[in-house]
């Protein structure tokens, strides 16, 4: 349960680094957000960067680098996508379209890990897929070029998710997490010069609220693969929505219409299902 509350956790800072990009768009292009991010990001994570650093000497030789920078190209991509998209469209149904991630994570765990997957675990995120489709009405709702853009962050997280749990075997979450950051900080630097802006004052907090929501989220979730398997833990990071939802409330007076809250107490079944389910599997088999 540990990992699951620690996808739950991540789930949450996702949302608020999201809210923290949207509200810089107001200000800032979407890439310059996420070179800011990067960087900041990286700089908060001095200290451990000192802590860990014959480690990190040893993570510089083939293939570790190969390995890390390979993890930091796809966030590059995914995350760049993401902020692009999102600034387009409402918190909440910016995470909602998201939420195929768990299903063509799981997928793919199962083709890149060979991770089996048990038939309540199918039914959950089936469940939770269900609920997806209540909030996003498809063939209702009009595709613009901000969804595809999220829909293509999706896809490139359900990779980087399933390289992270080959990584979370393999390395310390924080060794991970400075590899990420640093490689996302090297391949967004052309990016940052070409989008270059004046940086006010009053945002200098926000970024650095940025940075250190970009560290926690991506520290959970290491945290949480590195205890558990990938397709145990998708049901749960649902709860994305329910963050989202209350931030945007807050935050830009976002409402989520009648739909979004049906769909939003499906995929909270699903992952309740799930818990449910690997209790009584693991109280069995402990007998």
């Amino acid at each position: 349960m540990t990992s699951a509350l620690l996808i739950i956790l991540g789930a949450f800072f996702f949302a608020v680094m999201t809210a923290i990009s949207q509200h810089l768009a107001g200000v800032f292009h979407p890439i310059f957000i996420v070179a800011l991010r990067n960087s900041c990001a990286l700089i908060g994570l001095m200290p451990m960067i000192v802590a860990y650093w014959k480690e990190l000497c040893y993570t510089l030789h083939f293939p570790h680098i190969r390995n890390l920078l390979m993890r930091a190209g796809v966030g590059q991509v995914a995350t760049s996508c993401w902020f692009l998209g999102a600034s387009t469209l409402s918190l909440p149904m910016a995470m909602s379209i998201s939420f195929i991630t768990p299903l063509l994570t799981t997928l793919a765990a199962i083709i890149a890990l060979k991770e089996k997957v048990t038939k309540w675990q199918w039914t959950g995120l089936i469940i939770g897929f269900m609920g997806v489709l209540v909030i996003l009405k498809p063939g209702l709702t009009p595709i613009s070029p901000g969804t595809i853009l999220v829909f293509s962050a999706t896809l490139c997280w359900a990779i980087n998710n399933v390289i992270i749990k080959f990584l979370s075997t393999n390395y310390n979450p924080f060794i991970i997490l400075i590899g990420m950051m640093g490689g996302m900080t090297l391949f967004s630097l052309p990016f940052m010069v070409f989008y270059w802006q004046p940086i006010p004052i009053t945002t200098v907090p926000w970024i650095i609220a940025l940075g250190i929501t970009t560290n926690c989220w991506q520290l959970s979730i290491s945290y949480a693969y590195r205890k558990s398997t990938v397709a145990f833990l998708q049901p749960f990071d649902f709860s994305k929505l329910i963050f989202a939802s209350v931030i945007g409330y807050l935050s830009f007076g976002e409402v989520l219409q009648i739909h979004a809250y049906v769909g939003t107490f499906i995929i909270l079944l699903s992952a309740t299902y799930t818990t449910w389910q690997e209790k009584r599997h693991h109280l069995v088999t402990s007998l």
